[in-house]
């Protein structure tokens, strides 16, 4: 099955484990990560004004992001800016990016500054990142591995499903923390299994 394609506005990058979560659904092949040089650069830009010690770390690991996706990046964009009707013109960017990259969904959590549009335009579905995780995950049977490989990016939470389950919380992503939750004892034995593999 062809991954989904998925357009990310910047503040689904804010967040370090939202952000990792969807790199590892892209890794895994169930999403095509679609972004513009425009949104990386918001994100980048937002995250060095609260972490101004943090920057030059900051620049370096977007920069490597753009390099790894590379292939998905939408360029031809800007002849859209200005025609969508977005509440906040400041927004068309993002979905002008969406619909040149031809995505299936938009991720964001500012939904009221979308317009409402017909899906026969070819409109993304514009959806809140924690509905569509949830929707995603709650049927495909590779949700429990998906969830290990993403727990294991992390020294904090130390790899325990609890742990990702809360931090996804913090994030806004209850639903999909529920399915964390559900399946923990399963993750935290896959998990206990890979740190054995390990030594």
């Amino acid at each position: 099955m062809a991954p989904v394609k998925v357009f990310v506005d910047a503040d689904c990058l804010h967040k370090l484990y939202l952000r990792k979560l969807l790199f590892t659904l892209d890794t895994q092949g169930l999403i095509e990560l679609l972004w513009t040089k425009q949104v990386f650069d918001e994100a980048l830009s937002s995250l060095i004004s609260r972490f101004p010690r943090k920057a030059d770390s900051l620049r370096t690991m977007f920069a490597g992001y753009r390099e790894h996706f590379s292939g998905t990046e939408v360029r031809s964009y800007q002849h859209l800016v200005g025609t969508l009707n977005c509440p906040d013109p400041d927004d068309e960017h993002v979905l002008a990016g969406a619909l040149a990259g031809k995505a299936d969904y938009l991720l964001t959590y500012n939904l009221k500054d979308f317009p409402s549009v017909s899906s026969k335009l070819g409109i993304p579905i514009i959806v809140h990142p924690d509905l569509f995780l949830f929707e995603l995950l709650s049927h495909d049977g590779r949700s429990t591995a998906i969830f290990v490989d993403w727990l294991c990016l992390f020294n904090n939470p130390v790899g325990h499903a609890i742990g990702g389950a809360e931090a996804l919380e913090r994030t806004g992503c209850h639903l999909t923390a529920s399915l964390l939750r559900e399946t923990r004892l399963e993750i935290d034995s896959q998990l206990l299994n890979r740190g054995r593999d390990a030594q």
